[in-house]
C-alpha cells in the first residue's frame, strides 16, 4: 500500500477521523515519530513489522479500547501519549 517510504521518519495522521489502524501496513524501519492524536481510534494493531527507531507515539484524544501487539515485537519509547 505505501511503497517508497522506507526513509520516512515522521508520520502525522492526527485529526483524520481514523477509527482503526493496522501499523503493519506501514513498512518503514526509519519511522521515529508517529502522531495519531485526535482521531476516533478504538483499536490499534501493531503487526509483525517492528519499528526499531520509533521514539515518540502520540495516541492522545482517542478512545482506544484494544491495542494488539505481536508478542515478538519489542517497543521502546521516549515519549508515549
Amino acid at each position: 500500500m505505501f511503497r517508497g517510504i522506507s526513509r520516512l521518519q515522521y508520520l502525522d495522521l492526527a485529526h483524520n477521523k481514523l477509527v482503526a489502524l493496522d501499523l503493519g501496513l506501514v513498512s518503514t524501519r526509519a519511522l521515529r515519530h508517529l502522531d495519531l492524536a485526535h482521531n476516533l481510534l478504538a483499536r490499534v494493531q501493531v503487526g509483525d513489522r517492528p519499528f526499531p527507531r520509533l521514539r515518540s507515539l502520540n495516541m492522545s484524544h482517542n478512545a482506544v479500547t484494544k491495542y494488539t501487539v505481536d508478542p515478538n515485537i519489542r517497543l521502546t519509547f521516549k515519549s508515549l501519549e
